[in-house]
This record gives C-alpha cells, sequence and structure tokens, in this order.
C-alpha cells in the first residue's frame, strides 16, 4: 500500500517525446509481421489520436494481423526500441517529476494506453514496479490477435487505474496524474493532482478552465542516455 497514495504517470509525450506504439507498428512492418501497406496507415492513426478521433476498435483490427507472433519476439523488439528510440527521447523534466513524487512518498505507476510489453524496459530503467497498461491476450505463448480485456484507453484506463487503486487500498483522491492527453480526462477528475503536460489542445483549453497545473517539456535525454 502506498502511505501517501500513487503517482500515476502517461508515458507517450509525458514521459517521452513520442509514441511508444508507432514505434512498435513500424518495427512490426521492418520484420515482416505486418504488412507493408500499413506504413500508410500508421501516420493516419496517429494523426487520428492526437486529434481525438481515434476509436479503440481501429487498434483492434491491426492486432488481430499480429496473430501468433511469439509474445518473446515482442518482448525482443520491446528492448530494440526502448535502446534505440525511447531512451533518448526521454524528458529530463519526466525523470525529475518521477524522484519528487516519490520524495513525498508516493509510489509511480505508469498508466499507459500502450501495450504493456512495449513499457516494460522503460519501466524497469527508471525503477517503476508497477505498470497499468493495454495487453495483448496470449495463448501458449503466441498473441491471439486480440486484447487481454478493455485496452487502457479513456475509459478503459479510468477502470484499470481504479481496479489497481482499489487492490492496493487506496483511494485516487490522494493521488496524482500527469498526462498529455484529452482521452485521459475521466482519469485527471477522480484524482487530487490533476497535470497536463504537454496537452494536446482539447486537454488544455480544459486544464485552463479548472485551474490544472500545465507543464511544458522540451529538453530530452539524448544518446548519451546520462542522467
Amino acid at each position: 500500500m502506498a502511505k501517501e497514495g500513487f503517482a500515476f504517470f502517461d508515458v507517450d509525450h509525458t514521459i517521452i517525446a513520442g509514441s511508444t506504439g508507432k514505434h512498435l507498428a513500424f518495427r512490426c512492418v521492418r520484420k515482416g509481421f505486418l504488412p507493408l501497406r500499413q506504413l500508410l496507415k500508421i501516420p493516419l492513426l496517429y494523426f487520428h489520436y492526437r486529434t481525438g478521433m481515434l476509436e479503440p476498435e481501429i487498434l483492434e483490427e491491426l492486432l488481430h494481423q499480429l496473430a501468433g507472433l511469439p509474445i518473446d519476439e515482442i518482448r525482443r523488439m520491446a528492448v530494440e526500441i526502448f535502446d534505440q528510440k525511447i531512451k533518448p527521447r526521454l524528458y529530463l523534466q519526466s525523470l525529475q517529476l518521477i524522484e519528487a513524487e516519490r520524495f513525498k512518498g508516493r509510489t509511480v505507476v505508469l498508466a499507459t494506453s500502450a501495450p504493456e510489453s512495449i513499457v516494460v524496459p522503460l519501466a524497469e530503467f527508471i525503477g517503476v514496479e508497477n505498470v497499468v497498461a493495454t495487453r495483448f491476450a496470449v495463448q501458449d505463448g503466441v498473441l491471439t490477435g486480440s486484447f487481454e480485456g478493455p485496452p487502457a484507453f479513456g475509459e478503459g484506463k479510468l477502470r484499470k487505474v481504479t481496479e489497481f487503486a482499489d487492490s492496493n487500498k487506496t483511494d485516487l483522491a490522494c493521488c496524482s496524474f500527469y498526462t498529455d492527453s484529452h482521452y485521459d480526462i475521466p482519469l485527471l477528475q477522480k484524482v487530487s493532482d490533476p497535470v497536463a503536460v504537454n496537452p494536446d489542445r482539447y486537454l488544455r483549453r480544459l486544464a485552463g478552465e479548472r485551474g490544472w497545473k500545465i507543464l511544458k517539456f522540451k529538453k530530452v535525454l539524448g544518446k548519451t542516455g546520462v542522467l
């Protein structure tokens, strides 16, 4: 149990400059796990996400095409992606925030709509043991082509985070949450310390109206990987 509550952090555009899921999709195309034509769809999906038009059903259609892929292959790609694409793009300010939350006595949790497998190397790097994320359904070591439960997206993330907090006997009213996305407004409304980090225009407007803290991160870790 976290005596001072939890500090929940979104990942994409909040802890890192960029999208973990986009990198995974591109890597799957490069390795032949997804057809080449998906290269044309990935930027469009990303645009839909950033502009508030993305529906989870679209992600499920993409995942169906990965049915039969060993989960160990996803994990290997996740390590490669973290080392090459994600680690250099970590926001220094987000890492400082994580340490500040720990100093307050809060336990840090990654709460992301990204696939759990792709964020595990990041969690290990920053010393975070708890991850609330979208999970791929796996049977006999391979992807079934479906999600395990609902994706951690919008109301789905709120449900998963609430279940996590309840299982740890912690009220969300004593927790903080950092995110860039208006999709996370349902969760932002439940915590005591809602913070908009690099917010999209919808979240920036609402945060301004409600007096939520707004942070803008720019400086990243870089290729040296030195904290």
